[in-house]
């Protein structure tokens, strides 16, 4: 699960406030194999003045958000989004913005040909499309003063976010291809103020409260339909739930933060299994993608996979002090995180999955 970097809650905010940059250099890139998959790392050189924001990969490219801030604002009055190939490791600007009355961009969502983004400017959140051909940025959507943040989510295909009005929350889809918005849901129940609409292959989940009980809904963006529902006891808050169209997975909140158990529901079946369930393992987010767990492990500060087909389980990242943060997954099923262990070069580590 992906992490809002500027939210004072978060310890991430703390950590990545620390982290200076200059702008898009060329760092060296190293290289790694674990069981089949291919790492690489790549360093981020930091200079005064600058902190390092949020990441974000399709397919072939990795893009991060460099960006000047306003001290003790919480905003920023430059940006720059780099861009670096993975075949060629060439690194260019994308996009510079700068404004002195302040603003914050956040949220990278990267698909092919485009970069999506929140804007927080003026009093007013917009989502925001750049065009990677073209360079021109448009407004696919804009809200006023912000209720809670736009966090996005994309596969490739769609992109999804929930909206919060009047306190109720509702989730927005956009089909990409298309330039189109439309409603999933216009009532839904979001008790984490960072809920994400995880979409995967078109598919999307969330809870709704109903007749005395709390249910899943796994709901297919292209049919625009509900799939299925699953559900839980009334009242039940969850940190994160994701589906595809053979399972459902969520975690539950617990005192403000993730309950350390997975719960894993298998399509056209009502058992439900659970990761961690002795808690033996400190889990700081999770992602997931076609049958594949990643977890960010605290206890070690390692990656870990879990295959859920084979029950295999086994360690991605290699030895040594790390520190991960952002971690997602990408539309093509990659994994990248920021390892921030070391605060003055933080390193970009991208997992392509095999």
């Amino acid at each position: 699960m992906k992490k809002h970097i500027y939210l004072p809650l978060l310890v991430l905010s703390t950590l990545l406030a620390a982290l200076l940059v200059s702008g898009c250099t060329a760092p060296e890139q190293k290289d790694t194999a674990e069981q089949g998959e291919t790492i690489q790392e790549i360093p981020i050189h930091l200079e005064a003045g600058w902190i390092a924001g949020d990441i974000a990969a399709n397919e072939d490219t990795a893009f991060y958000l460099l960006a000047q801030e306003i001290p003790m604002a919480q905003e920023m009055c430059a940006a720059k989004l780099c861009a670096r190939a993975r075949s060629s490791g060439q690194e260019t600007v994308v996009y510079e913005y700068t404004s002195d009355a302040g603003f914050y961009l956040n949220e990278l969502e990267a698909t092919d040909g485009n970069v999506f983004w929140v804007r927080r400017e003026k009093g007013k959140q917009t989502v925001e499309r750049l065009d990677l051909a073209t360079g021109a940025v448009q407004g696919i959507a804009q809200y006023g003063e912000p209720e809670s943040d736009i966090l996005l989510q994309s596969d490739g295909k769609y992109l999804t976010w929930y909206c919060f009005t009047d306190g109720a929350a509702s989730i927005q889809g956009y089909e990409i291809a298309k330039g189109t918005r439309f409603d999933v849901a216009k009532e839904v129940s979001a008790a984490f103020p960072l809920a994400r609409a995880n979409v995967i292959d078109g598919v999307c989940a969330y809870t709704v409260d109903r007749a005395g009980e709390t249910v899943i809904q796994v709901y297919d963006l292209a049919a625009q339909k509900v799939l299925r529902e699953i559900p839980l006891e009334k009242g039940t808050a969850l940190f994160n739930v994701v589906a595809d169209k053979e399972r459902c997975l969520y975690s539950l909140l617990r005192d403000g933060t993730m309950d350390q158990r997975i719960f894993v529901v298998e399509d056209g079946k009502k058992d439900v299994t659970v990761v961690n369930e002795d808690e033996s393992r400190y889990v700081f987010s999770w992602s997931y993608e076609k049958g594949k767990l990643l977890l960010n492990e605290r206890d070690t500060n390692r990656i870990v996979l879990q295959n859920l087909d084979s029950g295999e389980t086994q360690t991605l990242t290699g030895a040594g002090e790390h520190l991960y943060v952002l971690g997602s997954t990408t539309p093509s099923g990659d994994y990248l995180a920021l390892d921030t262990a070391d605060e003055s070069v933080p390193i970009l580590t991208w997992i392509q999955m095999a």
